[in-house]
């Protein structure tokens, strides 16, 4: 088991003071924002919250409102730079924004230059040589600590000792349910990012990830109520009220889908805020088409047992290819790479080659198929997990694409790039889905994302003051709230 919470720390090297004071409200936004470290002077149209924000004392960094970005299980670079576009956002209009996280030595390198403080998130280690096949969101919570109340206890204690030391207004989760229960039990709003994996519908039992496996409903129903009895005991420990069901312990004040409906992890969720990708295709290094007169194929996969037979595949076709594999073995950049095969480890720039793209091979991560979705680019998913074989089957649905698993590389990836390059139907389906997504704008999303942010901080800290005044306070009184929360697809 692996519980930490001393490693925080920014690039300058200062430590997290020991005391934070959480300020109030969300600043009323003027004609131009304030910097990150100048004070935030809110005046209210009304007298009562005028009153109200005297109440909140301190000095600079005191008065700042402290958003935790919290993300505990997400492996690869797409949850930082969601949750990181998002932070920027917010650090524009004034508040102070802080990042717990499983890997705090990606995340350091990754936010270098952005003076963030980082966080180690507690999370549950599984032993080493355990493994076993995951059959539906259940599954994940029970290797991630919730299958043992004490356990559970203490990833509980360690997530709370880091909202006393906050103080956040509100907790900006991805991929992260401990931090979900954590901030439930001490009433921090919170507000859910994700692809939809990690937002299973509402509804018992949760849906099968492997619906052919035929896993009896009696099971999964007896799986979930095991971790709601050590959940229920947690709450009892802690003088917190009871949940019903685990599809309870689970909900957030809102959820935000960051991802293209036809791409959601479940494909029959009836219900679901989409609100497009959020990715970035700026940063990396800079890299052009070996030979833009060849079909141009993107290469983005991690090391596996197959991965030769997909490079020699490629290397032995007339095609310009530009490949990022991260962790690669030196002999194997040694022996492909060509004029016509450039292999990277590092994330290389997208903006300057998404344009001429004409496939992309990738192991089926959500982000990068949403970004390939909206260039209208086919694709071939050769997915390692289960969350990635759930996007290659959409891909296949949508006739986009084609999916590959891992250990039938060797005997079906060459079809499979022979058909996508040589068949017109997956470059039609790529770009009828890109056509109807052409107006999407990113930026737009990201604001009104801080929107709903503010609006959920607002809504909370009304509720909160009904007990001292006897009354809610209509949003229209407190400073930066919307009208109402944007509304979204």
């Amino acid at each position: 088991m692996t519980i930490f919470l001393a490693a925080n720390y920014n690039e300058s090297g200062k430590s997290m003071k020991e005391s934070l004071t959480p300020a109030v409200f969300p600043y009323q936004r003027t004609g131009r924002e304030p910097s990150l470290r100048q004070k935030v002077t809110v005046r209210s149209r009304s007298d009562l919250t005028a009153a109200i924000i005297e109440t909140s004392g301190g000095g600079e960094d005191e008065d700042m409102i402290k958003i935790l970005f919290a993300l505990e299980l997400g492996g690869n670079l797409g949850h930082l730079n969601k949750q990181l576009m998002v932070a920027r956002t917010m650090r524009r209009r004034g508040y102070h924004c802080l990042f717990a996280v499983r890997d705090v030595s990606a995340a350091s390198i990754h936010f270098k230059g952005e003076n963030i403080e980082i966080l180690q998130a507690p999370y549950y280690c599984t032993p080493e040589g355990v493994a076993e096949v995951l059959s539906s969101y259940v599954d994940i919570l029970r290797v991630n600590g919730f299958d043992s109340a004490i356990l559970l206890q203490q990833l509980m204690e360690s997530w709370h000792a880091i909202f006393e030391a906050v103080a956040p207004e509100i907790v900006v989760i991805d991929y992260s349910p401990l931090a979900v229960l954590a901030a439930k039990l001490k009433g921090i709003p919170l507000l859910r990012l994700d692809n939809g994996f990690d937002i299973p519908p509402d509804e018992a039992p949760f849906p099968s990830f492997r619906p052919w496996l035929g896993i009896p409903v009696e099971l999964m129903l007896e799986k979930e109520q095991k971790l709601l009895e050590n959940i229920n005991e947690v709450c009892r420990g802690s003088g917190s009220p009871p949940f019903r069901t685990l599809q309870e312990v689970l909900a957030t004040d809102m959820d935000l889908l960051t991802t293209v409906p036809e791409l959601d992890s479940y494909p029959r969720r009836r219900f679901g805020r989409y609100i497009g990708p959020l990715f970035n295709i700026s940063d990396g290094s800079y890299v052009a088409w070996p030979d833009e007169d060849d079909p141009r194929v993107f290469v983005y996969l991690r090391p596996f047992n197959g991965l030769e037979i997909v490079l020699r595949e490629l290397a032995e076709r007339s095609l310009s290819v530009i490949a990022v594999i991260p962790g690669i073995a030196p002999e194997l950049v040694g022996r492909y790479s060509g004029e016509r095969f450039q292999i990277n480890e590092n994330p290389v720039r997208l903006g300057g080659i998404l344009n001429k793209m004409d496939l992309a091979v990738t192991y089926g991560g959500h982000g990068f198929a949403n970004i390939c979705i909206l260039q209208g680019i086919p694709m071939i998913a050769i997915p390692p997990m289960i969350e990635q074989l759930m996007t290659a089957n959409n891909i296949e649905r949508l006739g986009a694409g084609l999916g590959v698993a891992q250990d039938r590389v060797e005997t079906l990836f060459a079809t499979a790039l022979g058909k996508i390059l040589t068949e017109p139907s997956f470059r039609d389906s790529a770009t009828a889905l890109a056509n109807k997504y052409a107006g999407y704008d990113q930026d737009k999303v990201l604001e009104n994302i801080a929107d709903t942010i503010e609006g959920i901080m607002c809504r909370k800290r009304a509720v909160s003051l009904k007990h001292s005044y006897g009354h809610s306070l209509p949003l229209s009184c407190l400073p930066g709230a919307p009208a109402e929360l944007l509304p979204y697809q």
